[in-house]
């Protein structure tokens, strides 16, 4: 997923709370994840709490390592 602005983030995770509990959002819940914004970073990492995507893990490790390098910030 090429970088996405803080608010094209938000509203691509606005996206995939409203999609079908079926539907598989997995690979763009996972690029995400990647984003550098901490308040995108929570509401992915809620959205992966609430549908189980634990193949997201090393995404959500990565994430918590790069938030706590630096968490006065």
């Amino acid at each position: 997923m090429p970088r996405m602005t803080t608010e094209a983030a938000i509203a691509a995770v606005a996206k995939l709370v409203a999609a079908d509990p079926e539907a598989d959002i997995e690979a763009e819940l996972r690029a995400l994840l990647k984003h550098r914004s901490n308040f995108v970073m929570g509401k992915a990492v809620k959205l992966a709490e609430a549908r189980r995507v634990t193949s997201a893990t090393p995404e959500l490790i990565e994430a918590f390592a790069y938030f706590m390098a630096d968490c006065v910030k």
